[in-house]
């Protein structure tokens, strides 16, 4: 999962990660969808031992932003987070043990002592946002691979890659924009991990992430160990809609192409917006761009025929795309909802506002 991305999550999963104060967790997911019942499971507390650093965790919070604790991100048992010590963070991984569950040992991804790939000196800082895919050939999930926007000295940024062999840099602040100007001067932290075309030992591994430039340049790009592409940017047209994009949302997910079993094209899916309060949620494959969903479409589980006010930024599994949408707030009581659709659409209902609350009382109120 990703932190502020509190997004459906659309892979089958046997957890549930959860950043709380002071912790995080595992919850168990019961095997009857009709229990209620969720064990949690300790993944680390400020009691755990930093590994490969001194002392304790002291927080699970980014130190520039105290008011917003990120979440774990979690693959097929396998947790990776964010945490910090004593001047010490960095980013840390448990792996999955016997019946499925996070077991011991919890293991240092990188810290402030990791060499930059491709640069000079540590690390300096993390994104609280790791991402996390599995490896292919490894059906139990038994080897990952790791995201994460990590920073440098004298400015440096990049998005960097740390599989179980060596890491490598995907981008930062010498890599040129493709189809842009200049170099990238920020990036956003990157998607979901994708694997790769024609690498069966899950060698080669994708990201999608927001990329900025000089004079407001800004595009989803796909960034892999080897160059990056654009995937859309301020030159590329809303479909079904008028001009073009003026802006992204800066959590863009990814996933193979369905009609493309080797993985030979990728799909983003990402929250666009335009002029004149224009947003949406599209699709950028092999083809054309395609629109999901935008305020020009019907909101499922609308009593009196409503289109969609706005939206949360989507997940994707290479099939499926899931979002939240609202209506706007002084109409049909501020519906809102998770909805899902296969690309192009049209969406349906998974829950709204309107679906009582399984084994509890009363309906749901919101959607993160």
């Amino acid at each position: 999962m990703n932190p502020s991305r509190l997004r459906p999550l659309l892979h089958p999963r046997s957890f549930l990660a959860l950043a709380v104060i002071g912790g995080l967790f595992a919850a168990a997911r019961p095997a009857d969808a009709a229990s209620p019942t969720i064990t949690f499971h300790l993944v680390a507390d400020t009691a755990t031992a930093i590994p490969g650093g001194a002392g304790s965790f002291t927080t699970f919070f980014s130190p520039t932003d105290l008011a917003h604790p990120p979440s774990p991100c979690i693959s097929f048992g396998t947790v990776a987070f964010f945490a910090a010590g004593v001047g010490q963070q960095g980013i840390y991984m448990i792996p999955p043990g016997p019946p499925g569950l996070p077991a011991a040992p919890l293991v240092k991804v990188a810290d402030l002592h990791s060499a930059i790939p491709g640069g000079a000196g540590n690390f300096t800082a993390f994104s609280p946002q790791p991402s996390i895919g599995p490896v292919a050939g490894c059906p139990g999930g038994c080897s990952k691979t790791i995201a994460a926007l990590g920073y440098g000295e004298s400015g440096r940024q990049g998005i960097y890659m740390f599989p179980p062999g060596p890491p490598c840099k995907m981008a930062d602040l010498g890599t040129a924009i493709p189809g842009g100007s200049g170099n990238f001067v920020a990036f956003s932290p990157p998607s979901a991990v994708s694997e790769s075309p024609s690498c069966p030992g899950g060698c080669g591994k994708t990201v999608a992430a927001l990329g900025f430039g000089d004079s407001g340049q800004q595009g989803i790009y796909a960034f892999s160990c080897a160059a990056p592409t654009r995937v859309a940017d301020l030159s590329t047209a809303i479909p079904g809609g008028t001009g073009n994009f003026i802006a992204f949302s800066p959590q863009p997910a990814i996933g193979d192409s369905s009609s493309c079993p080797g993985g030979c094209a990728k799909t983003v899916v990402a929250l666009g917006y335009g002029e004149a309060g224009q947003q949406g949620i599209y699709a950028f494959s092999f083809g054309p761009p395609a629109t999901v969903a935008d305020k020009a479409s019907a909101m499922p589980g609308s009593t009196t025929a409503q289109t969609f006010a706005s939206f949360g930024p989507p997940a994707f599994d290479g099939t499926y795309v899931a979002f939240t949408g609202a209506s706007p707030l002084t109409v049909d009581g501020g519906l809102s909802g998770v909805y899902k659709a296969i690309p192009p659409g049209p969406p349906s209902r998974v829950a709204d506002s309107n679906t009582p609350v399984p084994a509890g009382f009363g309906n749901f109120l919101g959607f993160g």
